[in-house]
């Protein structure tokens, strides 16, 4: 009989290979204009190398990177950014001293070098580091690539020679190729219509659509049906010969030979900074792309794992002749909702895009460079990066502050684009690099406190009694909050302790150091906060720290300040420490019906009627009481223990923890009243005992008692009404 792992697995199996289909083949049409792209520079003989290229690429990053990846079904493929690095890459590797038939071949090994970098990145556990460049200097890098993308293929859609600028445009209209022109404009309303298709992926259709258009209007021409027209009847060319697909990785074995030559002392200088570059960039996009998928995951995603195993990728896409490329946010989410669970996901997609490439590769040469470039162009229009997008949209819906922030932001960005669109990739790389370090010392200088809180107006997501919440209400000034944002070093952990001495000294008991914004901790920040956490408790207070990362997490071990996962667990903590010492020390015993928010306007004879009317229920801990989205036919009245609200995203799988409820609350209530499935689930954190109510239990006592059925009612309106004051005052007091 198989064991859960396996049968897990099993199950998987079949969505795991839908996701995969569904992933590779939406990316089939970029991969293959990517990789036209690159090898264009090097002549237009190259175009079907570099087809075969791109979906090469998508086959190794996808089938090697499965191999160390423990993200899942996280999705790989070449990506614009990485494309347009090679690209200006070939203009270099023509320049040097080699055999031009080479130079395919010292492309492939800065794809080679920049996998070995990107392991070394991972093994070393410098990934994190990475994720320090600010995302303007990215979305510049992002925009500026897509705008450079743009003006080097708008001119084949009209049929003009290469390297014509916008200024040359107006003054050779009279050279376009109307047909050439036509192929190119049903691209482009395929790919923006076809998006409301349901089934087809508008990327697989607009590029079908456009080579049957240009065959069709091909040989329309060529039996002169268009002869008595005034335009010319040319059209673009296809992408002509493609190589032999093989499974032997030739230029893996081939790169001894490049290595051992006379000229490779003098390759290597002008392509090792290259190869460092692309590692730098497809990295960065990589981490980007799982910080984004992250959510969809069962487990957290290792960082640095991931980074080494999209090394591993572009180390064997290299050796099978394959371009550069990264982890994909936008095809993981696809494959995701295709039903992908597992990294089996992974080699599905590389094995779909294989068999593909092995059966019906020869026909690569039958798509035409005008489809190509229609398709990148408009790929590029559609996908500008929506932050960047989203920030000039707000501008003016911020307040002065923000504006300026936002300001600041989109003047990164423009600057970043600039330089790539002006001067190149490399030199904006080179100023990303450096505004990335003038942007981290002006953070730096920045006040590190971003927010100073107290308990009596924020809650945690622990939803308890009335009588709890006045006492919280009444005694939460005893709880302080500080949420931290930037970089905690020596420059900053000074001023952090200034404000923990303050609040030492004053009625606090408790305070909670929210880390979640906090980008690095150095060895004097984590001393500060140690000697801190020994002075609360010398003064018999705590300092508690939220949302440290695994690596900070060791600085603590031992230490006095007490460590949580996430900010809502930390105060939870606190407020239970302030309840018990608000209150005599008593075992916990299961409250009567009376001490129920819900119920506590009920007199004793009409809780002896209702109590007709309800099951007591007793589960153990880690009992699941009910499920997300099954149907629910009872309310639930909780008088002892505590029960944790789930909200499922893998297969009915916990994985997000939304709140905790206490005893003397109620949940599962909307059920029963408006008889829709249930929207989280919940399940006994501790021993708990609770009375159900269920639907048909609610009609008989309507049809019997209609006061009582209505006076429940105005208890449970009473609940909900206290969980939304309770959201409009936390909301109300972090925008404060």
């Amino acid at each position: 009989m198989p064991k859960p792992r396996l049968r897990t697995l099993l199950a998987a199996l079949p969505g795991d290979l839908r996701g995969g289909f569904v992933a590779a083949i939406i990316t089939i049409p970029t991969s293959i204009a990517y990789g036209v792209l690159v090898f264009s520079v090097l002549g237009p003989e190259y175009r079907g190398l570099g087809a075969v290229a791109g979906l090469t690429g998508l086959v190794f990053l996808n089938l090697a990177s499965a191999i160390l990846g423990r993200s899942e079904f996280l999705q790989s493929g070449p990506i614009a950014l990485a494309a347009l690095m090679l690209a200006s890459s070939a203009a270099v590797v023509k320049a040097l001293p080699i055999d031009g038939a080479q130079a395919p071949l010292v492309l492939f090994f800065i794809v080679f070098l920049a996998g070995v970098f990107q392991i070394l990145l991972g093994f070393l556990k410098l990934g994190n580091l990475i994720q320090f460049i600010p995302y303007p200097v990215v979305s510049g890098l992002i925009n500026g690539t897509l705008v450079t993308i743009i003006l080097s293929e708008y001119h084949a859609m009209f049929g003009l020679p290469s390297g014509l600028t916008l200024l040359e445009l107006p003054h050779r209209f009279g050279e376009i190729q109307p047909l050439t022109a036509l192929t190119a404009a049903s691209v482009i309303a395929v790919f923006l219509f076809g998006r409301k298709w349901k089934g087809v992926p508008a990327s697989l259709a607009a590029l079908a659509v456009g080579i049957l258009v240009y065959h069709l209007l091909d040989a329309a021409a060529r039996q002169g049906v268009f002869a008595a027209l005034p335009f010319s009847r040319q059209m673009g060319p296809l992408l002509g010969e493609l190589p032999p697909v093989s499974l032997v990785p030739r230029s893996g074995l081939a790169f001894a030979g490049l290595v051992q030559s006379a000229a490779f002392p003098t390759v290597a200088l002008r392509i090792i900074p290259l190869a460092l570059s692309l590692a730098l960039v497809a990295s960065l996009y990589s981490l980007l792309s799982l910080v984004s998928v992250q959510g969809l995951f069962a487990r957290r995603p290792d960082a640095n794992r991931e980074l080494t195993a999209q090394g591993l990728g572009n180390l064997a896409s290299a050796f099978f002749g394959g371009i550069a490329g990264a982890a994909l946010y936008p095809r993981t989410r696809s494959a995701w909702q295709a039903g992908a669970r597992s990294g089996f996901a992974r080699v599905f997609s590389g094995l779909s895009v294989l068999a593909l490439v092995l059966l019906a590769g020869k026909y690569l040469a039958l798509v035409p460079e005008v489809v190509i470039s229609a398709f990148l162009v408009v790929f590029c229009l559609t996908t500008f990066d929506a932050w960047s997008l989203g920030l000039v949209r707000g501008l003016g819906k911020r307040s002065p502050l923000g504006r300026r922030r936002d300001l600041i932001d989109l003047s990164v960005m423009l600057l970043v684009a600039g330089v790539l669109v002006m001067a190149g990739i490399f030199p904006a790389v080179v100023a990303g690099l450096l505004l990335s370090m003038l942007v981290f010392v002006m953070d730096s200088g920045r006040d590190i406190l971003r927010g100073d809180y107290t308990a009596d107006r924020l809650r945690s997501n622990v939803e308890r009694r009335a009588e709890d919440l006045r006492l919280l209400a009444a005694r939460g000034r005893a709880i302080r909050i500080a949420d931290l944002d930037g970089s905690l070093f020596f420059a900053t952990a000074d001023k952090v302790r200034r404000f923990a001495e303050t609040v030492l000294d004053s009625d606090a008991e408790f305070l909670i150091l929210n880390f979640k914004r906090v980008k690095s901790l150095d060895a004097t920040g984590a001393q500060i906060l140690r000697h801190l956490g020994a002075g609360f408790s010398a003064r018999g207070k705590r300092l508690l720290l939220a949302f440290l990362s695994k690596e900070h997490e060791g600085h603590f071990h031992g230490g006095d300040a007490g460590i949580f996962p996430d900010f809502q667990q930390a105060l939870a903590w606190a407020e239970d420490r302030l309840l018990e010492r608000g209150k005599p020390a008593a075992a916990e015993e299961e409250l009567p019906l009376s001490k129920v928010d819900a119920l506590s306007r009920f007199r004793p004879r009409e809780l002896a009627v209702l109590a007709r009317f309800l099951q007591r229920k007793r589960y153990p801990a880690g009992t699941r009481i009910f499920r997300e989205g099954k149907p629910g036919d009872r309310a639930y009245f909780l008088t002892l223990g505590r029960a944790d609200v789930y909200i499922d995203f893998h297969g009915g799988e916990l994985s997000d923890k939304r709140s905790t409820i206490c005893a003397g609350t109620t949940f599962g209530e909307m059920s029963i009243i408006d008889a829709a499935p249930r929207s989280a689930s919940v399940v006994a954190a501790t021993d708990v005992v609770c009375f159900a109510l269920s639907r048909r239990g609610l009609a008989r006592l309507r049809a019997g008692h209609p006061a009582l059925a209505l006076k429940l009612t105005e208890g449970i309106a009473r609940e909900i009404s206290k969980r939304l004051r309770i959201v409009h005052g936390i909301l109300s007091e972090i925008q404060r």
